[in-house]
Parts: structure tokens; C-alpha cells; sequence
């Protein structure tokens, strides 16, 4: 294991067990149930501790003297799985194991209720456009070097990783300002696939104390007895 992959674990294992230790036993009242930024955000790196041993495997591959064809088909297959992962998870349990972690759930917008694979693909869909030509890019460039002996990549980053690195930070940033902009918590990818994330760590709702009645201290007041009229005694007989 290089040092470069000794950083990475260390880069998603961080955040990861904070998460683990933060949303353990932690209980949110209902208002509260879209309040989703940091538990999504932190969801993240779980699920790149979950990826971090096939990384350690594609690297192995990739440094074996072997047929250039098994290298790029290893390559691509890799990437796919990130695809598949999210994709399958989402659409069958509404989570991925970074969401279970967190505790955090996607449902339809409209009805809260479970999502569909159609749903989990349009949500990785524009990630999807953005991230294949990216991914193109790099097998033409793994496939050359290995033919021409030399290490792929030739720089810190390869011509896909670089380009895609610029379009992801754009895409990352629109998401999170359309994500804090509406009070459901939806991202751009929420909008496009019609879903919403909400939390599931959910508690008894917050109970206003009713307020005590106030005793009134008010002395009663009697009535006055009305004054007393004298008769004439001759007007008994009238």
C-alpha cells in the first residue's frame, strides 16, 4: 500500500467515524426531518471508506504486467460499480450504506413515499453525462501508456481526472446553493428525479408545556342590597 492510499483511508476513515459516532443514538424532533446537508455530506465519505479496498485492488491490477485489454476493462468495470452501487441501493432501500450510517432516507417528493430505480437512475443521471467522457478520456490515456511503458497518470492528475475535477466543483457548488435555498433541503438531482432525503432518526415531537391557569386573586364583591323603601300604610289598601 503506497502512501497516496494510506492518505485516502485516512481521508474517508476520519469522517466516517464521526459520522458513526455522531448519528449513533442521536434523535431529531419531526420539524426538523429536512434538515439533511451534513448528514448527506458526511454520508459521502462512508461510502468511500465502503469503495476504499476496490481502489487498493484497481491500483494492484493496474501495476501487473497484464494485457492492456485487462486493465481497461478493469478500469471501466470500477467505475461502474460506483454507478451500480448507488443506483441499486437507492432504488431498492431508498439508501446507500453512507445514508444508513447517517440515518438519513430518500422518498418521492410528492407522495414520501418509497422511490423507484427510475427515480435512483434520473438522480445519478446528469452525474453520470458529466463523469463518462471523463472516464473515455482516461482509458484512451491508460490504454497508451501501458503501451508505451510509461505510468499512468503521467502528472498528479490525468487529462479526464483534471477536466472532470473542474465540471464536478461547478456541479458541487450549484448543488449546495440550490440545497440551502429551499426549505426542503432538495438539491438539483432531487428536482430532476422528483425525490426529497429527509431523516429518520426521528423523536417524539417537541410538546408546547401548556401554560397553568392563572388564579384569580380578585376579592369577590358582593352585591349591595338594594335600599329599603318605606310604605305609607294606607297604601296597603289601595
Amino acid at each position: 500500500m503506497t502512501e497516496m492510499d494510506s492518505t485516502l483511508l485516512i481521508v474517508f476513515l476520519v469522517p466516517s467515524l464521526i459520522a458513526l459516532w455522531r448519528y449513533e443514538n442521536r434523535s431529531i424532533s419531526p420539524e426538523k426531518r429536512y434538515r439533511t446537508f451534513w448528514p448527506r455530506f458526511l454520508a459521502g465519505f462512508v461510502d468511500g471508506l465502503v469503495f476504499w479496498p476496490l481502489y487498493i485492488l484497481l491500483n494492484f491490477i493496474l501495476r501487473l504486467d497484464a494485457p492492456i485489454w485487462l486493465h481497461v476493462t478493469v478500469y471501466l468495470i470500477y467505475n461502474a460499480i460506483h454507478w451500480v452501487y448507488t443506483i441499486f441501493l437507492h432504488g431498492k432501500y431508498g439508501q446507500t450504506v453512507g445514508k444508513m450510517v447517517t440515518r438519513v432516507l430518500i422518498v418521492d417528493a410528492k407522495t414520501n413515499g418509497p422511490i423507484s430505480f427510475r427515480h435512483a437512475f434520473l438522480r445519478d443521471s446528469i452525474a453520470i453525462l458529466i463523469m463518462v467522457p471523463a472516464i473515455a478520456i482516461d482509458a484512451y490515456e491508460l490504454a497508451i501508456s501501458k503501451m508505451k511503458n510509461e505510468p499512468w497518470p503521467s502528472g498528479e492528475f490525468s487529462t479526464g481526472g483534471a477536466w472532470a475535477f473542474l465540471v464536478v466543483v461547478v456541479w458541487l457548488l450549484a448543488e449546495v446553493i440550490t440545497m440551502l435555498t429551499n426549505a426542503r433541503r432538495r438539491a438539483i438531482h432531487d428536482f430532476v428525479a422528483g425525490t426529497v432525503v429527509v431523516r429518520t432518526n426521528l423523536g417524539a415531537p417537541v410538546v408546547q408545556p401548556t401554560p397553568e391557569p392563572i388564579e384569580d386573586t380578585t376579592p369577590e364583591m358582593k352585591p349591595e342590597p338594594k335600599p329599603r323603601v318605606k310604605r305609607r300604610f294606607s297604601s296597603v289598601f289601595r
